[in-house]
C-alpha cells in the first residue's frame, strides 16, 4: 500500500475529535502535509504519549481508549 494511502486511511479512521485535534496541531489540514512531515508528526505524538501507563482518574478513561486506537493505527 502506498504511504499516502496509509496516512489517508489512518486519518479517516480517527474519531471526529481526534481529527480536529490533529488538524489543529498542524494549523490546517493534516492531509495537506507531506508524507514525511505527517509521519514525523505522528512519531512525535506517539513519543510524547505515555503508552502503556494507566490513567488514574475516571476523566481520562475516554482519552486512554482513543490513545490506544491511535497507537494501533500507527502500528498498522
Amino acid at each position: 500500500m502506498e504511504d499516502w494511502l496509509v496516512l489517508q486511511n489512518f486519518y479517516e479512521g480517527l474519531t471526529t475529535i481526534s481529527m480536529e485535534h490533529l488538524n489543529a496541531t498542524v494549523g490546517g489540514a493534516f492531509l495537506s502535509l507531506t508524507i514525511e512531515n505527517a509521519t514525523t508528526l505522528i512519531k512525535k505524538i506517539v513519543a510524547n504519549q505515555c503508552w502503556g501507563k494507566g490513567r488514574e482518574t475516571q476523566d481520562n478513561m475516554y482519552s486512554m481508549k482513543e490513545t490506544g486506537l491511535l497507537a494501533t493505527k500507527v502500528d498498522l
